[in-house]
C-alpha cells in the first residue's frame, strides 16, 4: 500500500506520523520559513510545490498524484491544502483518508468549516478525535468508514514531556493570533489589542500574517506584550507549560492546552473542540474587549481534573496500524 500525504500549514506538521512509510508533498500554503520549521524529526517532503493560490495548488497536486501513483491520499484537518488534496485525490480516483474528521464549529461563514464538511463527504476513511465527531459523521450519513483514533497532535505533544517550565514566564499569558476572522478585520484586531493593554505580562510568538496586518492597519502593540518570532515546537510546548493562561484563536492549541491542563481563552465565538469548553478548560470570548478582560481576570485552577476525551497520546499508532493492515 502506497500513501501520499499532503500538507501545507504549520499545524499539519504536528499531526504527521513519522513512522508511516509515505511520500509527503508540501503545498506552500504557509510560505514563511519560520512556519515550516518546527524542529521535529519528520520525513523530508518529497516536493515543496511552493504555491499559495488554491487553483494552482489543485493543479499541482493532481500532477503529483499522477506521478506518485499512490493507493491512498492522506489529508489533515480543515485547510485549503486539505480540501485541494481531497479534490485532487478523488479526481484521480484514489482512496482518500481524512485525519481529524468530523470537527464542526457550527459557523458556516468560517472557511475552515466549509472545508471540513466538503472533505468529510468525499472521504473513504475518516479518523475522528473522539466519539462526538464519530456520532456527528454518522448523523450526517457520510459514506466512508468512521474510526475513533484520538487527536494526532497530542501524540507529538506527549513526546515532548516532561516539560521544564521557564520561570520567567510563570506569571505570563501566552498569546497566539492568526485567523482571518480576527487579524484581517481591522476593528476586531484593534479591539483585541486594546483588551490586552494593561498590567498582565504577555508573551506573543507573532504570526507573519498578523505582523503584516498590524503594520497595514497602523495598530500599536501594547507595551506589556513581549513579541517574539515564531518558535519551534519544543519551545512552544515549553511556553504553554510555563504560563498561567493561554489566549488564542487557533484550533489545535485549544486541545493541547486542555491536554496540558492550562486554562485557555479562545478569541472566537465558537469552536470545533467543543469538549474543551464543556469540561471548563476553555472559554469562548470572541473579540469583545470587556469579555476578554473579564476572562483574563477570572480565577482558574490549573489542577482541576480533566478526562482524555481526545485520546491518550497514541492516536498515530492506531491510525498507522489500521492503514498498514489494509
Amino acid at each position: 500500500m502506497k500513501f501520499l500525504t499532503i500538507i501545507g500549514t504549520r499545524p499539519n506538521l504536528t499531526k504527521i506520523d513519522a513512522k508511516l512509510k509515505q511520500a509527503i508533498i508540501w503545498t506552500g500554503q504557509h510560505w514563511d520559513k519560520n512556519m515550516k520549521d518546527l524542529g521535529l524529526k519528520l520525513p523530508k517532503p518529497k516536493k515543496d510545490i511552493g504555491v499559495q493560490d488554491i487553483g494552482y495548488i489543485l493543479g499541482e497536486l493532481i500532477g503529483e498524484i499522477v506521478i506518485e501513483k499512490p493507493d491512498m491520499v492522506i489529508v489533515y484537518g480543515d485547510t485549503n491544502t486539505a480540501l485541494m488534496g481531497a479534490i485532487a485525490a478523488k479526481q484521480q480516483r484514489k482512496k482518500l483518508v481524512h485525519i481529524e474528521a468530523g470537527m464542526r464549529s457550527g459557523n458556516m461563514d468560517m472557511l475552515e468549516e466549509q472545508n471540513r464538511i466538503m472533505i468529510d463527504q468525499i472521504s473513504d476513511i475518516l479518523f475522528c478525535p473522539s466519539i462526538v465527531e464519530a456520532q456527528r459523521l454518522q448523523d450526517e450519513k457520510v459514506k466512508g468508514t468512521i474510526i475513533i483514533s484520538g487527536a494526532t497532535q497530542l501524540d507529538t505533544l506527549f513526546d515532548q514531556f516532561p516539560v521544564k517550565p521557564i520561570k520567567k514566564y510563570k506569571n505570563h499569558l501566552l498569546l497566539t493570533l492568526h485567523r482571518a476572522e480576527t487579524v484581517d478585520d481591522k476593528d476586531a484586531l484593534k479591539e483585541v489589542m486594546e483588551a490586552l493593554d494593561g498590567k498582565d505580562k504577555i508573551v506573543w510568538p507573532i504570526h507573519p500574517r498578523t505582523k503584516k496586518r498590524l503594520k497595514e492597519f497602523k495598530i500599536k502593540i501594547p507595551k506589556n506584550i513581549e513579541v517574539i518570532e515564531p518558535v519551534k515546537y519544543e519551545k512552544m510546548v515549553t511556553l504553554m507549560g510555563s504560563v498561567k493562561k493561554i489566549l488564542t484563536d487557533s484550533g489545535g492549541i485549544q486541545v493541547e492546552a486542555h491536554f496540558m491542563r492550562v486554562p485557555c481563552i479562545t478569541l472566537r465565538n465558537e469552536t470545533e473542540w467543543t469538549q474543551t469548553v464543556e469540561s471548563g478548560w476553555n472559554m469562548l470570548v470572541g473579540t469583545d474587549k470587556d469579555v476578554i478582560r473579564a476572562a483574563i481576570a477570572k480565577p482558574h485552577s490549573r489542577g482541576l481534573p480533566r478526562d482524555l476525551v481526545y485520546g491518550d497520546g497514541f492516536a498515530k499508532d492506531k491510525i498507522r496500524q489500521y492503514l498498514e493492515s489494509l
